[in-house]
Parts: structure tokens; sequence; C-alpha cells
């Protein structure tokens, strides 16, 4: 014979279906934000260690230019023969080669860094193909991205609008001598501005010897 108490205690013991979804959908989750956070973390690493690639290229060619009085004309394996300038020309974190092109001088060197933006020119090897250079120096350090995240086609230039959301363009129309008056705008409140009335040109009587009058403007 079953008790009513050992049927709640069993009760209490196991998971409802609604329990076993909530905890599996919070552990899915946070094993998702942690796989996210740590694909960045290995960008962020990857890029710091192509950073502190360059500056050590910079050095063994600055070092070079001071022996030869010229930079590396054919490429970054003469800092290794026959003058060993630099143990060996480090290369991208995957594998990949870095961009180089130099005169006698001034040079260009480049990386492509995974968690940046814009270009800097030159054409950086990447993942088996090419892609635009994104982090660049030169004898006088880093050079800037000329191009940061440009608007795509078909994206309208914003119009400045004023305080209100208006942008109001006022038309002049020509009363009498020729004077503009301008075209009454609305001010803050939806309040109408009163427009000034420009004042009569003289007029005179032909004939009569007097001098031209002139009317006052209205008030």
């Amino acid at each position: 014979m079953i008790f009513p108490s050992a049927i709640n205690n069993d009760m209490k013991k196991s998971f409802t279906l609604i329990e076993i979804l909530v905890v599996t959908t919070i552990i899915v989750l946070l094993t998702a934000t942690a796989a996210v956070s740590y694909s960045q973390f290995l960008k962020q690493s990857r890029d710091t260690r192509r950073k502190a690639d360059v500056e050590q290229i910079r050095a063994a060619l600055e070092m070079y230019r001071s022996v030869n009085d010229t930079y590396p004309t054919v490429g970054l394996s003469q800092l290794t023969t026959p003058t060993v300038y630099i143990q060996s020309i480090p290369k991208d974190p995957k594998g990949e080669n870095y961009y180089y092109s130099g005169s006698t001088s001034d040079y260009f060197l480049g990386a492509y860094l995974e968690i940046a933006s814009g270009t800097c020119g030159g054409s950086c090897e990447i993942d088996g193909g090419e892609s635009n250079c994104n982090y660049c120096a030169g004898p006088y350090g880093v050079i800037p991205n000329t191009i940061v995240n440009p608007p795509g086609p078909g994206i309208p230039t914003p119009t400045p609008t004023s305080a209100w959301g208006e942008v109001p363009t006022p038309t002049p129309t020509i009363s009498h001598g020729g004077i503009p008056t301008p075209t009454p705008t609305t001010s803050q409140g939806g309040i109408p501005t009163p427009t000034p009335t420009p004042p009569k040109p003289p007029t005179s009587t032909p004939g009569s010897g007097q001098p031209p009058t002139s009317t006052p403007a209205a008030g």
C-alpha cells in the first residue's frame, strides 16, 4: 500500500520538465557568452602581437638604413642576409607574411588587424587570400587609416535641421520699389512672427513744385 506522504516525497525529489528546460537554457547562454568572449580575447591577443611585430621590423629597418644609407628595396629578406639585422622576419600569427614596399628613402609596412576598421593601403595576406591592410607604418611611425566606415551606396546625406525639427526656407517677394519683402516665418511655439511693412516710395505730383513726400509705414 502506497501512502500519500511517500508520493509527495517522490515528487519533491524529482525535477519537472520546465525546470530542466530553464536550467538547460541558462547553461547554453552562459556557454555561448563565454565562447564569444574567448574568441574576442584571441583576436585581441593576435592583434597585439601583430603590432609588436611591426615595431620589431621597423627597428631592424632603421638599423639597416643607418648602415647602408638606404632602406631595403628588394624585400625584408635583406634584413637577414648577408648582414643580420634581425634573427628572423616575424610572420602574422596565422602564418602569413606582412606587407612591405620600400625605396631608398621611404618604406611602407602593413598588417591586417582582426579588430579594426578602415584601410591604410597595401594588400595584406589573410587566410590564404588578400585584403587591404588596416595597420600600417612608415619611417615616421604608424600611418592612420584614411577610410573608416565609409557610407554605403544609396544612403542619403542627412539634412541639418533646426532645434524644432523644421528648416524654414524664406522666399523673398518683390514689393514697392524693388525692395524684397521677407516671407513671415513661424517662431518657437507656433506663434507667427509679424513681418514689418516696408515704406512706400516717395510720390510727387508733376508740376506742383512740391518736394516728394513719403507715407510712414503702418504700425
